[in-house]
């Protein structure tokens, strides 16, 4: 069995308060690139991802780079015989630049700032090709060739130091008491001193075993991860000792992970991941028709598979949607017609047409919905109203929860636990019926309510409501309301957009965006950059820039 290279890994975090993120990667219909695609051969021999978020490739006929849409062949100023063109290595190193090291020998550097090449001869006189490069961040970058020897280039003198380790170098990884490893793939372990180059004596506890040890990686601390006795082992540098790695997760614990929590590692054609809050490791088989030769994650999690075929890649961080019905999930809500939703901490409010709002308790610990709450709708004068319709929520500042719907504008008493109708709204009976819409609080504290025959509506948390005039008409309907940062109000109404500002002892001032003026805006939302992104249920989907 050969052994893939342990690369990079990034995290995700994973919200699932109605998504669920999957137990496992999924591994169903992975995509495959191939020289159709652009790639300039199908044996990849390389994987990169730089930090601007390209990813380089080398392959058996030299390098290429992906943009997440094409594959661009790069040329280089590498020779053009065979095994010039075969790129063993690719490294970014902490400057930025990208190095390139092919089987011949050869070593070109790029300068993504200056935009040159330069080739490195001194390391071009290692005996051997390059197979590793890892740069200390102390001015020296550390390298492995395919005979064996490990050293370190100075580019300010263009020098090389080296000594022959073994044949099958395959990593240098930091030990963290200032040493080095070296990982070899004929299962030896090493330890070097970065200054002499001199090897140290490995810890007694790995030492003493008489089984072979079998190294698959260190966890980016500088602790060792190792197979012995076919169990999975931590060396720990700081305490000197082996701790077992759990294969399974506690029963308690769900895989949402957390930041800084998760490694990967390829070994023996199987993908391990190590979680480390709690420590346990998890174990997968990609199911892909051909051995990988390379694994690498990118940074929005997807995975690259390096074989002799081609280029595959999977998405190993697919959601999986779980499904919360009358029939279905670990509770059960009163309805499929879901109108409105609001999710504050850890609590899901649903709105529904004709039941009653439903609050869930959901537990990100357990990875799922734990408790379930059926809200009554009441008349002012006390009794239930039978089949309710809830439109939108709202959870002020001060924690009041709010909704509205066809029934009028209710706050949500505590006490009573119920959702009662707000006395200073105007005509909030169930007779009038002013159906709502919309609700959202400005950087005052201040309730907009909007209705869909009525207008708009500020009231100011005194008693008081205010009707406010939308365009050229009273009773425009108004079906979204946007808090702004700045503390104005984007209105989307029957009519188009809105934009509504408050002007000091002149009240507000309500202006249209041009262009818009027959749309039906349904939702607004933003990136927080100038753009605004607006649903309309008859033009479609919109992007406004409002400085421009």
């Amino acid at each position: 069995m050969t052994f893939k290279k342990v690369l990079r890994s990034f995290m995700l975090v994973l919200y699932g308060a109605l998504l669920h993120a999957q137990d496992g990667i999924h591994w169903d219909r992975p995509d495959l690139f191939t020289t159709q695609d652009g790639l300039p051969h199908n044996t990849i021999t390389a994987l990169c991802e730089d930090h601007m978020g390209y990813l380089w490739i080398g392959t058996a006929n030299g390098l290429c780079r992906y943009d997440g849409i094409d594959f661009s062949t790069v040329k280089t100023p590498l020779k053009e015989n065979h095994w010039s063109q075969v790129i063993e290595n690719i490294y970014q190193d902490k400057s930025g630049r990208m190095w390139f090291c092919a089987r011949a020998g050869e070593v070109m550097v790029w300068d993504t700032y200056r935009n040159n090449w330069s080739e490195k001869s001194a390391l071009e006189r290692s005996t051997g090709f390059i197979n590793f490069l890892y740069d200390d961040g102390q001015g020296k970058l550390w390298f492995a060739t395919s005979t064996g020897h490990v050293g370190y280039y100075l580019e300010a003198e263009d020098s090389v130091s080296s000594i022959f380790i073994e044949r099958g170098v395959r990593g240098i990884y930091p030990e963290g008491k200032g040493g080095l490893w070296i990982i070899s793939n004929s299962q030896e372990i090493h330890r070097l001193h970065p200054e002499s180059l001199k090897s140290l004596p490995l810890p007694e506890c790995l030492r003493n075993h008489q089984d072979p040890i079998d190294l698959f990686g260190t966890d980016g601390e500088g602790n060792l991860l190792v197979i012995l006795e076919n169990s999975f082992f931590q060396y720990r540098v700081d305490t000197d000792s082996l701790i077992k790695i759990p294969t399974t997760a506690p029963s308690a614990y769900r895989t949402n992970d957390r930041p800084f929590c998760k490694r990967l590692y390829a070994f023996n054609h199987k993908l391990y991941i190590l979680h480390k809050e709690p420590l346990y490791l998890e174990t997968q088989e990609p199911n892909l028709p051909f051995p990988s030769l390379e694994i690498l994650e990118d940074h929005s999690g997807l995975l690259w598979f390096a074989t002799n075929h081609g280029l595959f890649k999977t998405d190993h961080k697919k959601y999986r949607f779980r499904n919360y019905t009358p029939d279905r999930g670990e509770v059960r809500i009163q309805s499929d017609y879901i109108r409105a939703l609001h999710v504050n901490c850890d609590s899901v409010w649903l709105g529904f047409k004709w039941a009653w709002p439903e609050k869930l308790t959901y537990n990100s610990t357990l990875g799922g919905f734990t408790a379930k709450e059926t809200i009554p709708v009441m008349t002012r004068q006390g009794s239930a109203i039978t089949l309710p319709t809830i439109n939108t929520y709202l959870v002020s500042r001060q924690g009041e929860v709010w909704c509205g719907g066809l029934e009028g504008l209710f706050k949500f008493d505590p006490a009573r636990k119920g959702f009662y109708p707000e006395r200073s709204f105007p005509g909030n009976e169930p007779e009038e019926t002013p159906e709502i819409f919309s609700l959202c609080e400005d950087t005052h504290n201040r309730i907009w309510v909007g209705e869909k025959d009525r207008g708009l509506w500020m009231m100011d948390g005194k008693g008081k409501a205010e009707h406010l005039k939308v365009g050229d008409s009273e009773k425009l309907s108004i079906w979204d309301l946007f808090p702004d940062s700045d503390g104005s109000i984007w209105a989307g109404t029957s009519q188009g957009l809105y934009h509504i500002t408050e002007v000091p002892d002149r009240g507000f001032r309500c202006q249209a965006v041009k262009g818009l003026e027959e749309a039906h805006i349904w939702d607004i939302k933003t990136n927080g950059q100038g753009d605004y992104f607006l649903a309309s249920t008859d033009r479609g989907f919109y992007r406004y820039n409002a400085p421009s």
